[in-house]
């Protein structure tokens, strides 16, 4: 099974968008924050597998 890195913004999106659902959005629903809260969740746990799976490329990519 092939690993690709993720983006650091993805990593930055889970957890804002953790923080987001669970301080406003429960205000509105709880129902609501919590399956947005485990999407977040997943979202983070994902960045994590990535970074400790994916190769590590130091080089800088041709043509660019």
């Amino acid at each position: 099974m092939k690993y690709v890195p993720l983006k650091a913004s993805f990593m930055a999106v889970s957890m804002i968008g953790f923080l987001v659902s669970i301080i406003y959005v429960a205000d509105y629903s709880v129902n609501w924050a919590f399956a947005m809260g485990l999407i977040f969740v997943l979202m983070f746990i994902a960045s994590m597998i990535s970074m400790e799976k994916a190769p590590v490329s130091l080089a800088p990519k041709k043509g660019r």
